[in-house]
């Protein structure tokens, strides 16, 4: 089946999901359709993400527990399905994040859940096994972020070892010789076959898309024009309803 490759135009994918906590249709989007998907791929080069110093104070005082960053008690979580090879994942990660961190995260509104794949291919499983395990030790969010900034030409080999120590390494209080264990664990690999199973749930065809769940309500669908704060920001609000 061919894809469409304008990327400036908006992929929608509709799925009906019959998910026993939730009822009706799930609308899944792809912001802005510039995502990778499981059938086409695109090189790219360092996406310049946030760096890990930034996203260290942009995060200072937040919680992270496994896949969340935020208060257990937030009413609402904007789930987050990313590749890391992502080009339009790091593009988001390095405008839109800090700014829905600070409007949404931090005053307890939201929190976010990072659901990763591995559409595009061998590196992104192995970055996102490391990031998996980082967030074993409450530091994934900020291991993401850090590694977007690396990104390389993409199944170029790019995500080795070593850079993986270094990533985890530039991170205050994230052991890196535990993650290079640890992301080989099963426990890794089935927190990756449950994310692939929610994304199928939700009917994702490529990343980055945002899903907003706030039970009973059903998920809905967050877009915005572009992947920048304030158009991110605004689709954000109106989906919240403020």
């Amino acid at each position: 089946m061919s894809v469409l490759r304008n990327r400036r135009i908006l992929l929608l994918v509709a799925a009906a999901v019959a998910a026993a906590v939730f009822v009706g249709a799930i609308v899944a989007v792809t912001a802005l359709g510039n995502g990778s998907s499981k059938t086409e791929t695109t090189t790219t080069t360092t996406a310049g993400a946030a760096k890990p110093q930034s996203t260290t104070a942009q995060l200072a005082g937040i919680p992270q527990r496994g896949l969340t960053l935020g208060w257990a008690t937030a009413p609402a979580t904007l789930v987050e399905f990313a590749d890391p090879q992502c080009p339009y994942c790091a593009e988001w990660s390095n405008d839109a994040f800090a700014a829905v961190v600070q409007k949404f995260v931090r005053t307890g509104r939201v929190k976010l859940e990072f659901r990763g794949l591995h559409f595009i291919g061998p590196d992104s499983e192995k970055a996102l096994r490391a990031a998996i395990a980082a967030g074993q030790q409450g530091k994934l969010w900020n291991f993401v972020h850090a590694l977007y900034a690396e990104q390389g030409a993409e199944n170029s080999g790019w995500v080795t070892d070593a850079l993986l120590r270094k990533t985890a390494e530039s991170i205050p209080g994230l052991d890196a010789d535990k993650l290079l264990v640890d992301m080989n664990s099963a426990q890794v690999t089935n927190q990756i076959r449950a994310n692939n199973q929610l994304a199928t749930q939700y009917g994702v065809g490529g990343t980055p898309t945002f899903v907003l769940v706030r039970p009973p309500q059903q998920p809905t669908s967050v877009q915005g024009t572009s992947l920048d704060a304030a158009s991110f920001t605004a689709a954000l609000s109106a989906a919240l309803g403020s």
